[in-house]
């Protein structure tokens, strides 16, 4: 596990869900998602992570291609939370941020 999502964690302290309000599972473990990417120049720091699973991090790239405004709005909430250093402040919009990206996933 990368040393910043290991600080992710005991900053945030997740009881059992990612930022996208999947259950984390041993077959669906925490990853670490640059809200800024990598190749645009973002760092792999804290303050550039996000804490998501496999499934919600295949997700997002789904949405990326698929639904780029969708995609955007995640990597929205993904700043404030960050910066809010407080997820459980959020965590209502994550649900229904959630629910549309199911629904377009399985529509």
């Amino acid at each position: 596990m990368k040393q910043e999502l290991i600080k992710l964690i005991e900053i945030y302290k997740p009881i059992g869900i990612d930022w996208m309000c999947f259950q984390i599972t041993r077959k669906n473990p925490y990853s670490f998602h640059h809200i800024k990417k990598q190749e645009n120049g973002g760092l792999l720091i804290i303050e550039n992570g996000a804490i998501l699973s496999k499934k919600s991090h295949r997700l997002l790239n789904w949405l990326e291609e698929k639904y780029p405004l969708i995609y955007l709005d995640w990597e929205e909430l993904f700043f404030i939370i960050n910066k809010a250093r407080n997820f459980k402040l959020y965590e209502q919009e994550s649900r229904k941020l959630k629910r549309l990206s199911l629904e377009l996933r399985y529509k």
